[in-house]
């Protein structure tokens, strides 16, 4: 309803635009330009509409509306806890659509800033934070933050992507010298979800003879199929118990999947592993 390059901004559900428009804008993807009719009784009130409109105290429209609408961004908001104690509000999305799930050690950015917005500068980094997501019975892992809150957000989180959790110091820290210090501030943390390490079966008959711990992929990275022409490198040789079995390092090794030179177990864990 404004001017073309002035946006509207507003809150699905709020009742801040027509019933019609938060409706429409609820279908769309990031960067559509969509047409949009609205029945007159759904197209009153709110911000967006155009002048005459029962909101800006004309009368209501009579007949339908035509709207052109582009979704310039959106912003996702999660309340974690459902009690507005910590909210979760997505800042980049990946293109990675993994998430973690129990159990599961991740490595994480986490930074700390003062949620009135008073500073760029982080009060608090913890870089490449290694934190295990508790299975249900087991004790959180020792983090910065409590673990509970670490696990609920990271579970709603992708591959690659950051978001700010709000809330306050009371809730946050596990470490009872950290809410000590500012038991009433309102605290801003941005997280970033590097990576997550997925655990799977590899082997042909799914028998657990050859398992796969991944430690950096992205689906877009593409995978070698049968008929493929393979060629991996060996970082490493070790048994379960950490001793080094041979010196390999920088080994390379080129095959066809699917023609039976390596064996099995190689071949197997080739072809699920992305380039």
């Amino acid at each position: 309803g404004g001017r073309r390059g002035d946006p509207v901004r507003f809150v699905l559900g709020s009742g801040d635009v027509a019933r019609g428009l938060d409706a429409a804008v609820s279908t769309m993807r990031l960067g559509e330009i969509a047409a949009f009719t609205i029945a007159p009784g759904l197209a009153q009130g709110g911000l967006g509409m155009p002048p005459g409109s029962e909101e800006g105290g004309g009368e209501p429209p009579r007949e339908s509306l035509v709207m052109e609408v582009e979704l310039v961004d959106w912003v996702a908001r999660t309340d974690l806890f459902e009690d507005e104690s910590v909210v979760k509000r997505t800042v980049r999305r990946p293109d990675d659509r993994r998430r973690p799930v129990l159990g599961q050690d991740c490595l994480l950015d986490l930074r700390l800033f003062a949620a009135d917005g008073g500073g760029t500068s982080a009060l608090r980094e913890w870089p490449a934070l290694q934190h295990r997501i508790a299975r249900p019975g087991e004790r959180a892992s020792d983090a910065p933050l409590r673990g509970e809150i670490l696990d609920r957000a990271i579970l709603t989180m992708k591959r690659g992507e950051l978001a700010t959790l709000d809330c306050a110091a009371r809730t946050a820290f596990a470490d009872p010298a950290a809410n000590s210090l500012l038991p009433q501030a309102a605290l801003r943390l941005e997280l970033e979800l590097r990576e997550f390490l997925e655990v799977c079966d590899v082997s042909f008959e799914r028998d657990g003879v050859v398992v796969k711990q991944s430690q950096a992929c992205r689906d877009a990275w593409p995978q070698c199929r049968d008929a493929g022409t393979c060629k991996i490198e060996v970082l490493s040789a070790r048994s379960a118990s950490g001793a080094e079995l041979l010196d390999s390092s920088g080994q390379a090794i080129e095959f066809v999947v699917g023609e039976g030179e390596v064996c099995d177990a190689l071949e197997g864990a080739a072809v699920e592993l992305r380039e």
